[in-house]
Parts: C-alpha cells; structure tokens; sequence
C-alpha cells in the first residue's frame, strides 16, 4: 500500500475521476460538490473541469444523505445514466475503487481540519492499493460490497416524490372540526420489534429554499398495505383500556398522497419481520433526535387485496396538528366507540379502518 500526499494524492484522484470509460464505485460520508471533486490544500472552490464525470462505466455512490447533502446534485446524479446512488446510515470513509483493475484509493484526510495527527494542518493525505496488494485490496472491495448489499437504493420516483412532499408539508394541518372524508384509523396492535430507517425517514430540517428555515419535516414508509386512493389522512391510534372501556389514543395523524404509491423495495421489506397478512411503518425516532435508532413498527391488518399490496409502499407526511384539536379528535372517536356499534366492531377486529 502506498501513501500519496498533496500533489501525488491529487494526481491519483484525477486519474481516477477521468475513468469514465470503466466501473467505479465510491463511498462517501457526505455527497456534496466538494466531496465529488479533487480536493485542494487551501480555501479554493471546485471547478467545472474537477467535477466527475459519468461515462460508459457504471457508477456505485455510497453515501448517507441525512449528512449534509447537496440535493440538486443528488436529484442531478439519481437521473444519470449509467449512475446508481445507495443510502446507508452512519458511513464514516472515503473510498475510490476500480473493480476491474482492483485498484483503491482510500482518501485519509481531504483538506485542512482542526485536528490532525502524524500530517501538517494542510496536507492532502490517501492510501493506495493495486491487484499487488492483494490483503488489503480485498478487505477495502470487500467493506464497499458488503455496505452496498445493506443500503437502499435512491431512485427518481423516490426522489421527486419526497421533493413534491417536502415542498407542501409545512401547509398540512387538520383544520376541520369534523373528522374529514378520507380519514382512516390505523391502530397498533405490536410492540416495537425491531430497527432500521428508510431513505427519507431522517428528520429533515429548513435547509430548503422552499421550506422555512425553522420547519422541520418528516416522512416515515408504510409497506404492503392497500392504501385506498381516497385517503386523505391517516390517524395512528392506539387501543387500550382505561375503567374496564375500550378507549382509543390518537398517536401520530400523517397525509397520505395514495394516487401515488411507490414501486415496493424489497431491500426494507426483508430487513423487517413483517410476514404474509402484515405491513410494516417505517418511521424516525422522534422522541430522542441524538439516538439515532429508527423503530419499525408492525402490524397485523386484514389484507383486501394480497397479489395489490405485497408491491406497495407509500410515503407519509407528518401532520402538523394542535394538542387541542387533537384532544378534540380523540373525544370524537371514543364517541363512535360509544355509540356506533358498527365502528366498535370494526375497531375492535380491524386494524385500518374507514371513519365513516
């Protein structure tokens, strides 16, 4: 393995940047215009002719794009040809790799930093390893296959329909004082089982032209169920006993776009412990913004339609409501409960439910 600083190191990565007519696969913490171009040792800004190029080859970008991502560049690379672009949480490396020549650059320290050990302040520091290198080289190949199995994929339709989400979210809020046509009940009938986190699941924050700057969005997935198109609103209620009565709890309300379903991944659907006759919700943890673990939830439902809804999935947008009409929703619901025998039994035998 060699070591390649400043000048070396840039010349090595230019060389890499300008094989477009090969396969090239790159692991980055962070996608953004610096992290896809040659570094430099002092303050100046990227180039045109710096930028990397997409050709003939195939391209692999691994990144984690709840850290900082440019999104006119994610949506730019997502719609290339020949490019293919994975999520996967908490990378940490910088990693350039030529599958075919089994050639690895690891980029070990990118520009000046506060902190640095064994290398000046202002050194453009990288490892290099080639087919010679045959220990190393297949542990770096290795690592990227490994992480590239366990990420899931960005696509355009993903893309574009998180933007339209995105765009519109900080105007849903449940005005009506009525509960709205299109409204369902999604009840809960399992603890919290297990742990991953989709795509878009991260909390996203004012960093949007169109979104102001001290909102704050989120998206969680819901998996294998047949979202009727004339949902409007979903409410995710709990269901528990309070003086030997049936009493609904009103947990989170979500929008729903169902004319809108997303091709099904079935990268999430087998790293959750959902089986036939189930769907899963993927969502954030909200409670602990530090503790970056994201819940999956399941639920047992009665399916409609099997053959449909094992290739759904839809993205949910959080609803901004007031704790008061909240309160004023539940009181609604556990008059139902009261009075409506109909909706009690449908409650009490169903899991996604049409408030009539």
């Amino acid at each position: 393995m060699n070591i390649c600083i400043n000048s070396e190191a840039t010349n090595r990565l230019a060389k890499f940047f300008k094989n477009d007519a090969m396969d090239r696969w790159i692991c980055f913490p962070s996608l953004n215009r610096r992290s896809l171009s040659l570094p430099t040792n002092d303050y100046s800004f990227d180039t045109e002719e710096m930028s990397l190029t997409v050709g003939d080859g195939k391209l692999r970008i691994l990144t984690d794009i709840t850290n900082k991502v440019e999104w006119e560049l994610l949506q730019k690379l997502v719609s290339t040809k020949n490019a293919e672009i994975r999520h996967c949480k908490y990378i940490d490396m910088t990693l350039f790799l030529l599958p075919q020549k089994d050639y690895s650059i690891t980029l070990v320290k990118e520009y000046n930093e506060n902190f640095s050990i064994g290398y000046d302040e202002d050194e453009i520091v990288l490892f290099e390893s080639d087919a010679f290198d045959s220990i190393n080289r297949y542990r770096l190949f290795h690592m990227f296959e490994e992480l590239w199995d366990w990420s899931e994929t960005i696509t355009v339709q993903k893309l574009e329909m998180f933007m339209n989400l995105v765009r519109k979210a900080p105007y849903f809020s449940l005005i009506e004082d009525s509960i709205p046509a299109g409204t369902y009940l999604l009840l809960s009938s399992k603890e919290e089982i297990s742990s991953f986190h989709g795509v878009f699941c991260s909390q996203i924050k004012g960093n949007f032209s169109f979104l102001q700057e001290d909102k704050t969005v989120s998206f969680p997935y819901i998996m294998g169920l047949d979202i009727p198109k004339e949902t409007k609103y979903i409410i995710h209620c709990e269901l528990y006993e309070y003086d030997e009565i049936e009493v609904i709890s009103i947990k989170r309300i979500y929008a729903v776009d169902a004319s809108s379903p997303l091709d099904f991944d079935d990268f999430l659907w087998k790293h959750v412990e959902a089986k036939k006759g189930e769907f899963a919700m993927i969502k954030s943890n909200y409670l602990d913004k530090d503790y970056k673990i994201y819940p999956t939830r399941d639920f047992h439902f009665d399916l409609p339609s099997p053959e449909m809804a094992a290739r759904k999935m839809f993205m949910l947008s959080k609803v901004n409501c007031s704790h008061r009409k909240l309160k004023k929703l539940e009181k609604k619901l556990n008059t139902k409960m009261k009075v409506e025998k109909e909706f009690k039994e449908s409650v009490l035998h169903k899991s996604f439910i049409k408030v009539k």
